[in-house]
């Protein structure tokens, strides 16, 4: 009988690990010493103290002087002022505090309390903070390994993160080496032949939070697991690839990623929007008068979000979508947009949640001819999105003369699909679903089948969409299976002529 079959070895017997250590050889001796011998195929999974105590990242708290910013927050959140800072420069932002707790984006983009920086096992008075680049560490180790063992390993570098609206912490993976961190198992078939929409899995984080089960949290001095017989997707995507990003934050309960005064940094960047819709300069002692906000604060949030220079088309669409995610509402934002930047927003936010975009598709098909607005394509939906730029909500019969519209062009791309790729090899299920975008909050997300969607609130409603999309108008098409969205369009633009 073949059965399926994962060990998870601690590792025991590694010394207290000091900067400088050579830290792949003292697992492989460790192991020799257990009788063992790493294989190739094997997972080795370290925990991030160890990593950070070898490459010098653990520091001495007398080290920082806490700013009156982390003064203040160490207040707030009953924390050493100094711990505190070390969070600070250790952060490309704060999410949100509440009750002692400080969540943080870390400089690798993981969402995490105090952004990885630790006083547990790190020794008296001394702070640990996470590596400079854990997927660069995790590919050093790796090598290193190879040279010392003569055997190809994956390697995983964790670190304890707590859940969104789950108790308790697990280990996660903060880089990885060797292995694709994400299986994406859409277009698969269930038991029943049902085809899998959304069935991304994170098996980094699987693998991490199962060797935490050896490792453990407090005094096991177990600091590396080997994951034995799991069969594995070679790779090298790196470990930074997992966060979802911007999405994380409706789960923490606001709107988009903050600093602790997320509505004075979003008030800045609407006004900043504000006085470029004309000019291309800005000045902060200007932008401070229009916000009765201090000039230096203005500085900082110019200087962070890199607007010192001349403010074109991407950067106006870059300060839009951050104004949004801080929680300023977007209708309001957009506002200040032109119709192009509208649309620039749009497929901006779209390709953030990992969407190809194409924008200002025409085609012709049947005798009429078709705009369409932007397409997003995630490889497995392809929405066809119409952006209203409108400053209020239309007319009921508007709305029926859009929902017509975007009938005929749902029809007739899926016609034109169907007629260009019918017979072409390898084919794959794609589904066709109509959307309208627009500035406004609409007075219904879905009629007749067709979703209309605020920009403000574009993120959520395409998780909603992915997870629901069999209530919405929709077609199915076959297409080739290994072509991006630019290869499909370029036999649609040719229809136009």
């Amino acid at each position: 009988m073949d059965l399926q079959k994962v060990e998870i070895i601690g590792v025991k017997g590694i010394p207290i690990i000091e900067e400088g250590d050579d830290l792949a050889s003292l697992i492989v001796e460790a192991v020799e010493r257990m009788g063992l011998n790493l294989r190739d195929g094997d997972i080795l999974v370290i925990s991030q103290i160890v990593v950070s105590k070898s490459e010098g990242r653990v520091k001495e708290l007398e080290e920082y002087k806490p700013s009156r910013f982390a003064e203040e927050v160490a207040k707030r959140s009953g924390k050493d002022p100094r711990h505190v800072e070390a969070i600070l420069q250790s952060s490309k932002r704060i999410v949100r505090m509440r009750n002692g707790l400080i969540i943080c984006e870390a400089v690798g983009g993981h969402i995490c309390a105090n952004a990885g920086v630790d006083l547990s096992n790190a020794g008296i008075g001394r702070v640990a903070l996470p590596p400079e680049d854990p997927d660069f560490s995790a590919r050093r180790i790796r090598k290193r390994i190879k040279e010392l063992a003569g055997v190809d390993v994956a390697v995983i570098i964790s670190d304890t993160h707590g859940r969104p609206l789950r108790r308790g912490s697990i280990n996660v993976a903060i880089g990885c080496s060797g292995l694709k961190p994400i299986l994406d198992r859409r277009g698969e078939r269930d038991l029943y032949g049902r085809t899998l929409r959304s069935k991304i899995i994170c098996v980094a984080d699987e693998l991490a939070s199962a060797a935490e089960l050896v490792i453990g949290q407090a005094d096991e001095g177990v600091p590396v697991a080997i994951i034995r017989g799991y069969k594995f997707e070679r790779g090298e995507e790196p470990a930074s690839t997992i966060p979802r990003g911007e999405r994380v934050a409706r789960f923490l309960g606001v709107r988009g990623m903050t600093y602790s005064s997320r509505i004075i940094v979003g008030k800045i960047l609407e006004t900043i929007l504000k006085l470029t819709a004309e000019k291309v300069e800005v000045d902060s002692r200007e932008i401070a008068e229009h916000c009765l906000i201090s000039e230096s604060m203005v500085s900082e949030v110019l200087d962070k979000f890199n607007l010192r220079n001349r403010i074109g088309f991407e950067q106006r669409i870059k300060v839009a979508l951050e104004a949004i995610r801080l929680g300023v509402d977007g209708e309001r934002i957009s506002r200040y947009l032109d119709w192009r930047e509208f649309e620039g927003l749009a497929a901006e936010a779209f390709e953030e949640i990992g969407y190809e975009v194409y924008g200002d598709l025409r085609f012709k098909h049947g005798g009429r001819r078709h705009q369409i607005d932007l397409l997003a394509y995630n490889g497995i939906l392809m929405l066809l999105v119409d952006c209203k730029h409108w400053r209020k909500p239309p007319s009921p019969s508007e709305e029926k003369r859009m929902i017509v519209e975007q009938e005929r062009r749902l029809i007739d791309l899926r016609d034109a699909l169907r007629n260009l790729w019918r017979g072409s090899g390898e084919l794959k299920e794609i589904t066709l679903i109509p959307a309208i975008l627009t500035i406004y909050e609409p007075r219904k997300k879905l009629l007749r089948g067709h979703m209309f969607i605020s920009v403000g609130k574009l993120m959520g409603a395409l998780e909603y969409l992915e997870k629901s999309y069999y209530e919405l108008r929709s077609e199915v098409v076959e297409v080739p299976r290994d072509l991006g969205l630019s290869e499909l369009v370029k036999p649609l633009k040719r229809l136009n002529r």
